[in-house]
């Protein structure tokens, strides 16, 4: 392996769309592999640090979040409506990942205690 092979291997992620910052953790572990080979005095390889570029992921504006978290009139709303509305303020106020929301059960809510503790 050369360093050329290490820097065609980055371009083939880079093209496949792999995600930077999984090819971030690629070369990290790679970097990890190549420092153990050198203290074996298998070989002098090594590989510098990648940097992608960063994604700046969009948000939403002030006016857009006080939408969002505005409790919709339960005697006009729809059931999906108030459902959203629930949802969104619960990842905001707790800090979830939406997986983790998805995957709450009725098990998992203790309305007398007013938690959720995820049993899994």
């Amino acid at each position: 392996m050369t360093a050329l092979d290490l820097k065609n291997m980055i371009v083939s992620m880079q093209k496949s769309g792999l995600a930077p910052n999984s090819i971030k953790s690629y070369t990290i572990t790679l970097k990890a592999f190549f420092s153990w080979c050198n203290n074996e005095d298998i070989t002098d390889l090594n590989m510098k640090k990648y940097k992608g570029e960063e994604t700046i992921k969009e948000t939403y504006t002030n006016e857009e979040l006080s939408l969002l978290l505005k409790k919709p009139n339960m005697n006009e709303c729809s059931f999906a409506e108030y459902r959203s509305w629930v949802i969104v303020n619960f990842l905001v106020n707790s800090g979830s990942r939406a997986a983790t929301v998805r995957n709450i059960q009725n098990r998992d809510v203790d309305l007398q205690n007013r938690v959720i503790c995820n049993q899994a």
